[in-house]
């Protein structure tokens, strides 16, 4: 359902990049608005393309709906290792299903 929501207006996202002269602040802008939809406050940190793909860093804040406590313990968890385990393949991809 959510889905079926969402996509419209990730169309007319595309096109309103495909159509823009300044497409790098645009897809930045972009990024920051959708994720702050989900309460994330986020920070492109660097946006690159190669070949047909668009790699994006960000740096993201603790969300609106994330108890402080959790959110330390994510942090937490991240600077222990976890991170170096999960991404020992330089190429991991996020596949998402409808």
């Amino acid at each position: 359902m959510l889905s079926q929501l969402v996509r419209p207006l990730v169309h007319a996202q595309i096109r309103l990049l495909a159509n823009s002269g300044v497409t790098r602040k645009t897809l930045i802008e972009i990024i920051a608005q959708w994720l702050g939809y989900l309460g994330v406050r986020a920070v492109v940190t660097n946006l690159e393309s190669r070949s047909d793909q668009i790699q994006v860093s960000l740096s993201v804040s603790k969300p609106e709906g994330c108890d402080r406590n959790d959110w330390q313990q994510i942090i937490c968890n991240l600077n222990r290792g976890e991170r170096n385990s999960y991404l020992s393949n330089s190429s991991r991809e996020l596949v998402t299903r409808n």
